[in-house]
């Protein structure tokens, strides 16, 4: 697992371990006095990460990219935000190197419906 220094040493070290190379960014960003910008953005980058898997993209959030947009001024500067507005979510979009042959084997489901 990485903390923020292993991060940055992977970067100095030529591994990008925050988006991982990939190509495209989605990045969600609401007015930052909007107490439902983080619930909004969950369900869209949801709905986009089921709807690229249909696609035949890979998608992954992007964690690491949202904790250094927080911490790191020159990261929001390149963003280039609309005035009072804040990144609330991100997810990372490409075409995955591997495929899945078939869904792995998983115990049934043990569910009481009343």
């Amino acid at each position: 697992a990485y903390g923020m220094t292993g991060v940055v040493r992977a970067w100095e070290a030529g591994n990008d371990a925050v988006l991982r190379g990939a190509p495209a960014l989605i990045l969600t960003h609401a007015p930052a006095k909007y107490a439902g910008a983080l619930i909004d953005s969950t369900i869209a980058l949801t709905t986009l990460e089921l709807a690229a898997a249909a696609a035949g993209l890979g998608a992954c959030w992007a964690g690491f990219f949202m904790l250094a947009a927080a911490d790191w001024p020159p990261i929001l500067e390149a963003l280039d935000l609309p005035a009072g507005e804040t990144p609330t979510g991100a997810l990372m979009l490409g075409y995955p190197k591997l495929r899945y042959r078939r869904i792995p084997g998983r115990k049934p489901a043990r569910i009481t419906w009343r």
